[in-house]
């Protein structure tokens, strides 16, 4: 069982998360108001190319791995702004066949309850007026030379009438009473790409707070947080691995290649699977395997261990690839996008189940395995440990062979989910892994740290990430904005640590 300071720990990361995805929510409400789809547009650069997959449209980026994935689901597809190439998300109703589209001239719109949307057109030209008296009002209709009442609409019963302009459209749909899309409402007619036409609209809808994002912050996070775990083995430790980020690239590289190499492209996905995850994981724990080897064998720091690993892998990576993309056979990136689509958004949910999975594994091990207590034994105090018959280099060897093998296992997954493979993988996150470590609760002097708070941790870094994003603020600062949540994440944790030694000392 964990201990309580642990579970206050993790629930407070919880309650962190929980007041920034309000606080995201809130702001995003505040800078854009109930925003419109126009927000949701994605520019296609130069030389970026989209192609249809599925229910999906993937962006690719140019000189550059990774992906975007947009379900047609929920609304993406192509358009152009000023002449440029978009991907914007809007409601779409395709016209069915039999369907009609109609110009309304000047009237009113009559919608009654418990019929579906159905409207009636009430146009002036047939003489027809809304007077208020007695309130709440009907809709009447003259005779054009008596002035006697022809027809009454009362407003009573939830009948409601609303008055429309010239130019605004009307789609009956096989019947006499159709159901009204309003250009003043947004609606305009599209034409398909098939040369079909449809009736588009921009919603208005939080950027944040859309299941779609929510996703996207999920799958991303994942990649984070698996190696996140092991890191946070390495610094409960008293070390740290500035290589993990290098150490991906090289294990993503080296899935590609030998998948590309030996693999024949109608294999079918169960091989392709086992082959991208046995190299992938072979490649992350032989480099994490180095890493420990040379700390505990030349008895150097694991700084400056990794600081050179982190050159070594990435110049490894670089020289399988000679600097290009290495695409993953299509059987093995169908099976690790495999997903579900949930309201029109595609759920991938195998990044964020091994998330999972290897977050309950690392609290496992670390409550209840001798592995575990020795990891910590280590960082309380390395030399009572070794007195204590602790096997210190060994246990440091498997640490760090073990935080490769997660790294490795996170490459692969992003290998199948984006579906190339590039030596530029991975640049950067050393800090990220690092920073999702500590500021779920590890601490840089050893001895303390939480397998599910590196995975709250991961999830707190991408919020960052994604708060960016969401509010439109220069990237250029995210870094900085992440520097602060380490230093703030220690200050937390040493001043912690002084709270709980006080007491005691006296």
């Amino acid at each position: 069982m964990l201990t309580p300071l642990v579970q206050a720990q993790e629930f407070g990361l919880v309650v962190v998360i929980g007041l920034m995805m309000a606080g995201l929510t809130l702001a995003s409400w505040l800078k854009d108001g109930a925003i419109e789809a126009q927000v949701s547009r994605v520019e296609v650069p130069e030389g970026a190319s989209v192609r249809v997959e599925d229910e999906r449209l993937v962006l690719s980026l140019p000189g550059r791995a990774d992906q975007r994935v947009f379900a047609r689901g929920a609304g993406w597809g192509l358009g152009t702004q000023f002449g440029k190439p978009v991907i914007e998300q809007r409601q779409r109703v395709r016209l069915a066949a039999g369907d009609r589209l109609e110009r309304i001239e000047p009237g009113f719109l009559v919608r009654q309850p418990g019929q579906g949307g159905a409207v009636r057109p009430l146009l002036r030209r047939d003489g027809w007026v809304l007077v208020d008296d007695p309130a709440p009002g009907a809709l009447v209709r003259e005779d054009a030379d008596t002035g006697d009442p022809l027809e009454r609409i009362e407003l009573i019963g939830g009948v409601r009438a609303e008055r429309i302009w010239p130019g605004q459209t009307l789609v009956r749909q096989g019947q006499a009473a159709g159901k009204a899309y309003l250009e003043g409402d947004g609606w305009f007619v599209y034409e398909a790409g098939d040369g079909t036409r449809e009736l588009a609209r921009a919603f208005r809808a939080n950027k944040f707070l859309r299941l779609e994002n929510l996703i996207n912050v999920a799958t991303s996070a994942s990649f984070i947080a698996i190696m996140a775990v092991g890191m946070t083995g390495i610094i409960v430790m008293g070390g740290i691995d500035l290589s993990i980020g290098s150490i991906y690239a090289l294990a993503w590289v080296a899935g590609a290649v030998v998948m590309r190499e030996v693999l024949d492209p109608a294999a079918p996905a169960w091989v392709s699977v086992t082959v991208g995850l046995l190299v992938c994981a072979a490649a992350g724990g032989l480099a994490g395997l180095v890493n420990g080897a040379s700390t505990v064998g030349l008895g150097v720091h694991p700084f400056i261990i990794t600081l050179g690993g982190m050159a070594i892998y990435r110049g490894v990576a670089f020289v399988l690839t000679g600097g290009l993309s290495v695409n993953a056979p299509e059987s093995f990136s169908a099976s690790v996008k495999a997903g579900l689509s949930v309201g029109g958004v595609v759920i991938n949910p195998i990044p964020t189940g091994v998330m999972v999975v290897a977050g309950l594994l690392g609290a496992v091990v670390a409550a209840r395995t001798v592995f575990g207590r020795r990891v910590f034994a280590i960082g309380g105090n390395e030399t009572a440990a070794r007195y204590a018959g602790v096997p210190v280099g060994r246990t440091k060897i498997v640490m760090f062979t073990l935080t490769g093998l997660l790294a490795g296992v996170s490459a692969m997954l992003a290998l199948g989910y984006f579906g190339a493979g590039s030596s530029e993988a991975g640049r950067g996150y050393e800090l990220e892994v690092i920073a999702a470590a500590v500021v779920g609760g590890a601490s840089l002097s050893g001895g303390r740290g939480s397998a599910l708070g590196a995975v709250l941790g991961a999830l707190i870094i991408q919020l960052i990430n994604n708060g960016f994003d969401v509010l439109q603020i220069d990237s250029n600062y995210r870094q900085i904005v992440i520097g602060f949540a380490i230093v703030l994440a220690v200050v937390v944790d040493q001043a912690k640590g002084r709270l709980v030694k006080g007491p005691r000392g006296r």
